[in-house]
């Protein structure tokens, strides 16, 4: 009787997926992560995505959700811009924002400044991997509650020069 002598593929695919899931896992961490607003009751929520090159960082996010918020007949109540480093020249931004209650006026345009009446508490943070917007989120959170106020407006630009990595956090409050 012979026996006969068999091998298994199953070790070079296992390993073969194993170090996929290491080279995916290892690019994933150095993107930055953002956590979706909540938009209250009545308001709506809206997000674009725009990959502008170096100077556009969160130059268009305003805009972009006014037009959102306007096609619906609505005035911006929230706005939040993470924008972050992609490869190459190119940066993403992903625009958040709510849309208010419906609107009988036309609100004045908004720009990334705070509007009048906010109170600017806009600060720095050192970034560090895991990437996350986060941070600026919690900061602003914190800043406003601290105030007695409400976050009507984040901004989170991540940034990389020279090999120093920050956040630069805008961050406008509004009383309630």
């Amino acid at each position: 009787m012979a026996l006969a002598e068999r091998r298994s593929t199953g070790f070079p695919v296992a390993s073969f997926y194993l170090v996929a899931l290491f080279i995916c896992s290892s690019v994933c961490s150095e993107m930055p992560s953002v956590v979706a607003i909540s938009c209250g009751v009545g308001k709506t929520y809206v997000v674009t995505n725009t990959t502008t090159d170096f100077t556009g960082q969160c130059k268009y996010c305003p805009k972009e959700i006014e037009t959102k918020c306007k096609l619906q007949g609505r005035s911006v109540s929230t706005i939040e811009c993470n924008w972050f480093d992609s490869s190459g020249a190119s940066r993403v931004s992903v625009c958040e924002g709510c849309c208010g209650r419906m609107v009988l006026n036309p609100s004045p345009p908004i720009t990334r400044e705070c509007q009048a009446g906010d109170i600017d508490q806009s600060f720095p943070a050192t970034a560090t991997p895991p990437y996350n917007c986060g941070r600026c989120q919690d900061g602003c959170k914190s800043k406003c509650e601290f105030l007695g106020t409400a976050v009507a407006r984040e901004m989170c630009s991540f940034m990389r020069y020279d090999g120093e990595e920050i956040y630069v956090c805008t961050c406008c409050c509004r009383s309630i």
